[in-house]
């Protein structure tokens, strides 16, 4: 909601947990006012913490990361301890659902795995592509999209802590970039397309 003049509320709710979203101080402080008049509420103060998404302050700006939920899921797997990679996929070997791997019995643990990778892609933008590909296999994954969901994991573990970094001094200006490449997908064997849109640093 933007107000007359020009403040810039929003409400993230979740269950019983609200965030308070504005451009002044004045309006978050109007909004608990009234939300606290209407029901009973605890105020944690500036988020720190939200479904699995970490926010830091500091001078250079607002860090938002997954940390805790990227360990967290590397212990699930037993990734801890391995030797971390720099690369997510061989972009040499493409993936097919038409290989002659084997399909794997435990159909939602990959598909719950996947899921999660697909969740982390709200600040570890750089395994979006990796995500979107192996979501492409749910109905009969096999062997070889298993090992590859292992494999962006251990590239997970070399930056755990990554994130998205908004900066204090970043200019409001849309940017936008797409690339295709041809037959991308094997199996169609048709082009894929990409782009992402940058608001500022985001």
């Amino acid at each position: 909601m933007v107000t007359a003049n020009k403040e810039f509320i929003a409400l993230l709710v979740y269950v019983d947990n609200i965030v308070i979203a504005s451009n002044t101080t004045q309006a978050v402080d109007r909004v608990k006012k009234y939300l606290s008049s209407q029901f009973k509420l605890r105020d944690l103060g500036a988020v720190k913490y939200f479904l699995g998404l970490e926010i830091t302050r500091s001078s250079k700006g607002i860090l938002i990361c997954q940390r805790k939920y990227t360990l967290d899921l590397l212990e699930k797997y037993g990734m801890l301890g391995t030797k971390p990679v720099t690369t997510l996929i061989d972009y040499s070997h493409k993936l097919s659902k038409y290989s002659d791997s084997k399909e794997i019995v435990d159909l939602t643990g990959y598909r719950q795995l996947v899921g999660k990778l697909l969740y982390l892609t709200f600040t570890r933008l750089d395994i979006s592509y990796a995500a979107q590909v192996l979501s492409q296999f749910m109905e009969k994954p096999k062997h070889d999209h298993l090992s590859t969901t292992y494999r962006v994991l251990k590239y997970l573990k070399a930056a755990s802590g990554q994130g998205i970094l908004m900066k204090s001094d970043s200019k409001l200006v849309v940017s936008t970039y797409s690339n295709s490449g041809w037959v991308g997908c094997i199996d169609i064997r048709r082009p894929v397309t990409g782009y992402c849109v940058f608001v500022g640093d985001l």
